[in-house]
């Protein structure tokens, strides 16, 4: 065989293979519509993930929505309108109204609020017979407002009344007319509410109360039938948060653009409120869970007899784990 003709056929060879290995690295971009349910700066990992192009060198074409909160989100994740959440409150008490979802993750492992009241109102003892404004029903706002009331000797089924807002923005306009004695915030709202003078009464982060914040939820069928696609989101993810922890460059960025924020200063405490709070190896913990399920039993008795393991799957990250990935 002539030289001409071995570089020809070389070629040839080459540009089969080329095509073979280079159909099935396209074909292999999944399709992912992941949602995340409040606004606050705790979705930095998402957002940055998706804004590096760190999902699309894992091989994935995500699609990024606003779920309108814990319960709504969790609701789009059962009718498979979405597959991946991003979320605080919601996945448990699918899972007990015989859904099966289940947390895979947990970037914030232990609640990141704060508590502020209006005029008249100095300490959580004096909120008896108030109202309080959380976002929506089985949300991380409310948890927290739970958990809090409790450490302070209320009970929250009897001594106050929750106004589920629909969203922070909503809380605090309500807490500024007065029609709501206090409220619990995170993220930029915060930093509103303390520049409006409302007091702030419990910084609920302080207390390190371990509960999934945030962390990631799917259905349990969707990790069966799709697991190598949920082990990349998660790599992805965990990229992430990495990234979210060391250029804050790209997190005001992010913070700018996601939540709306121009003023320097509020950009910069919306980052340091939580950056120093994601996990770098976000397994969830069954203690978490735990405070999770007892703060539930309030409101559906199933939760207090439930065993934490039944609600969270650290098998992707494990295996994460085994494959050197953390290291």
């Amino acid at each position: 065989m002539s030289f001409q003709k071995m570089v020809a056929s070389g070629m040839t060879l080459f540009a089969f293979l080329l095509i073979l290995f280079g159909g099935a690295s396209t074909s292999e971009a999944a399709p992912l519509k992941v949602a995340y349910s409040a606004f606050t700066s705790t979705y930095l990992p998402l957002w940055i993930a998706e804004e590096k192009g760190i999902f699309k060198s894992e091989g994935l074409d995500i699609e990024i929505n606003y779920g309108r909160g814990g319960s709504s989100t969790s609701q789009a994740l059962l009718a498979k309108s979405i597959d991946i959440a991003v979320i605080g409150g919601g996945p448990i008490e699918a899972n007990l109204s015989g859904g099966d979802l289940v947390y895979i993750a947990a970037h914030v492992p232990t609640l990141v609020f704060s508590m502020f009241s209006g005029k008249g109102i100095n300490s959580v003892k004096e909120l008896k017979g108030g109202k309080i404004g959380t976002t929506a029903a089985a949300s991380a706002s409310e948890y927290a407002a739970i958990l809090t009331l409790k450490r302070y000797g209320l009970d929250p089924q009897k001594d106050v009344k929750f106004v589920y807002s629909g969203g922070m923005d909503n809380s605090f306009a309500s807490l500024s007319q007065g029609l709501i004695e206090a409220a619990v915030f995170s993220g930029p709202i915060v930093i509103q509410a303390r520049k409006s003078g409302f007091k702030e009464i419990v910084d609920v982060a302080s207390l390190r109360i371990p509960f999934v914040h945030e962390g990631v939820a799917v259905r349990r069928d969707f990790i069966r039938e799709h697991r190598e696609t949920v082990k990349r989101f998660m790599r992805g993810f965990v990229l992430g948060i990495r990234s979210s922890k060391v250029e804050k460059a790209l997190a005001y960025k992010m913070i700018e653009k996601y939540l709306k924020l121009k003023e320097p200063d509020v950009v910069e405490e919306a980052y340091n409120e939580i950056a120093g709070y994601f996990a770098l190896e976000p397994f969830v913990s069954n203690e978490a869970v735990q405070n999770m399920l007892s703060v539930i039993g309030d409101r559906l008795p199933q939760a207090k007899s439930a065993q934490p393991d039944r609600f969270y799957d650290n098998s992707i990250l494990i295996d994460l784990k085994n494959e050197g990935f953390f290291k």
